[in-house]
Order: C-alpha cells, then structure tokens, then sequence
C-alpha cells in the first residue's frame, strides 16, 4: 500500500520514501548487529538534527528488533542510546500522535529507571501538545532530571510550556527561575533565550523578541537555528521593521534549503512575501505556492492564500480575492 500507479505516474508514500532514505546508511551486510545499530543511532542523530524527523524514526524502529543478537555486554547501552535517539525524534515531531508512539515503544522496553524518565518526559510533552494546563503543571513536577544534555533541555522546555499554559506570569517566573541553568552553556544559553523571545513575542514585545531571536540563531545549529532564524524575521514582520524581517527571512530560507526542510522554507518565503505586501509592494500572486504550501500543511496554504488574496483586493480585483479568501477559510479551521 506504499506505492501505486495513477495513469502514468508512480505514487510513493511520504512515509516509505523517508524509511527507504533512513535505512540506506546503516551497513546492513557488516555481520555486526552491534555495528548496525550504532551506526544506524549515529545517522538517525544526524537526521534529526537537520529536521529529517520521519526518516530518523523509520530508521530506529527499523534496527531495534536486532538489539536481540547484540552482545549482552554492549546491548543495555546500545538499547540506552538508541532510545534517547528515539525520544529526541519523537519529541522534535511536536505532535501528540508522535508521543504517543514513542509511549508505546518506551512501554515494551524492560522497566528501569531510565525508561521511567524517559516516559514521565514524554507524558508531558504530550499533554504540554494537548494544550492540558492541570496534567502538564502535575507531570512538570514529577519528571526527573535526565542525564543526557539535549533531554534534559527538552525537559526543561516543556516546563516552560506547561508554565505558559497558566498564563504569562507562570511562564516568566519559570524562565526567571531557569536562567541560572542556562548560565555558561552555549546550547542552553541559545535555547533559554529563545524560550524568552517566544515569550516576548507573545507580549507584543515585538523588537525584544527579534533580537533575541537574532541571539539565539547565534548560538544554534541546523534546524534549531532556522528555527530561531524564522522566528526573528516573524517578529522583525510584526514590529513593522520591514527590511529587517526581510532580511532574516531570505537568511532562513536560504538555510531551510540547504536542509532540504520545506515546512521552513515555505514559511520564510511567505515571509518575505508578507513583507514585500505591507511594504507595498506585492509580489504577483502565485498559485502554484499556495498549492504546493497546502500539501505541506494546510495552514501554510492559508497563509500563501491569505496574502495572495489580500493583492488581489489592492488590484480591485474582488472575484479572485474572495476566491482565495474561500480556499483559505477551511485551511484555517483545519488547524484550529
């Protein structure tokens, strides 16, 4: 169910194509499960850190059952790595169904207190995603610290989340309360920061936003800075610093390309398009990226949609701007 033919084109699942790129690296005939396995965590962790989040996590649950036939002396910190590998894909997914896979995955594992962390960390991230205010406070509170560094920046970011969910004050007393932790680690220091730029922005801080923004791409690498790198020309947008949002729009999506990330890339480019709008001079409307948008997610076809629309009007055109207006309106409801 994977492929199939539509008249004269070859139709490949987006999931299949990611597990048929993840288990390509890993040198499958070497005769070393142990081999295998490590070599198949070191190119999910690279995966994953360039925002191939599908192919990392085919690719793990692909190699997990030879943990079987490693060596029992090796096989508690290979099974160890690879689940922390595991998480940290699920995680960066942001979805509550990616949870709730790697819930399932992190229960069929023997019970130890690593795999307890692990599951207290991801119970509340999923209810942090579910929008759960009493659970992610309650969960918040009992998730343990964790060992390896990138975890515990995701336990930490989660407390921040859960925080947010009880409103502006919580959360600016847990980014106080944080601060310290963050204090001489260039990876904190840059995700601490933006945590603070998030929460600036939501405030209507728009300018303090955007450079800690700008501070925290300094400090971040791969698809954690074009991250930060959108997020400083969204607030650079908002504050109406047009040739700055610009600016480090262009800079994300030259990043996110060379990532090969199009989520990213799709919204610097309708960045620097909203730009050029409230700069008064709107790009021509573009179908085609407001369809191939929407095949990424819905709401990023609104978006292209929305402002496509909004040209359309300033041309005195009504037909096509209220055409677009209507494609936009259930792309919108889908992500509500």
């Amino acid at each position: 169910g994977r492929v199939s033919w539509s008249r004269d084109r070859l139709l490949v699942d987006r999931f299949g194509v990611e597990r048929l790129r993840g288990t390509i690296d890993p040198d499958w005939s070497s005769g070393d499960p142990g081999g295998v396995v490590r070599n198949a965590v070191q190119t999910a962790r690279r995966q994953r850190r360039r925002g191939r989040l599908d192919a990392a996590s085919a690719l793990l649950d692909a190699v997990a059952p030879m943990l079987d036939e490693v060596p029992a002396r090796i096989r508690a910190r290979l099974a160890a790595e690879l689940r922390a590998e595991r998480t940290l894909a699920a995680l960066s997914m942001e979805r509550p169904d990616a949870a709730e896979l790697a819930l399932y995955t992190l229960d069929r594992a023997p019970p130890d207190d690593e795999v307890a962390a692990l599951t207290a960390l991801v119970q509340l991230a999923r209810s942090v995603l579910r929008g759960d205010p009493s659970a992610a406070v309650a969960q918040a509170a009992d998730a343990p610290p964790l060992d390896h560094p990138e975890l515990e920046v995701w336990r930490q970011g989660c407390r921040v989340q859960a925080a947010r969910l009880q409103g502006p004050e919580a959360e600016r007393e847990m980014l106080d309360a944080l601060a310290g932790w963050a204090r001489g680690d260039r990876h904190r220091s840059a995700k601490w920061t933006s945590w603070r730029a998030n929460h600036d922005y939501r405030l209507g801080r728009f300018v303090e936003a955007a450079t800690a923004h700008e501070r925290a791409a300094a400090g971040k690498t791969g698809v954690d800075r074009v991250a930060s790198t959108v997020g400083a020309a969204s607030a650079w947008l908002e504050a109406l610093e047009l040739d700055q949002a610009e600016r480090w729009a262009q800079r994300a999506a030259r990043q996110a390309h060379r990532l090969r990330h199009p989520t990213f890339e799709a919204v610097a480019t309708w960045l620097v398009r909203t730009a050029a709008y409230r700069r008064g001079r709107p790009r021509p409307p573009d179908p085609s990226l407001v369809t191939a948008a929407a095949a990424l997610k819905p709401y990023l076809g609104a978006l292209f949609a929305t402002t496509d629309a909004a040209t359309w009007f300033r041309r005195g055109d009504l037909q096509r701007c209220a055409a677009l207006a209507a494609q936009a309106a259930p792309w919108f409801a889908q992500a509500s």
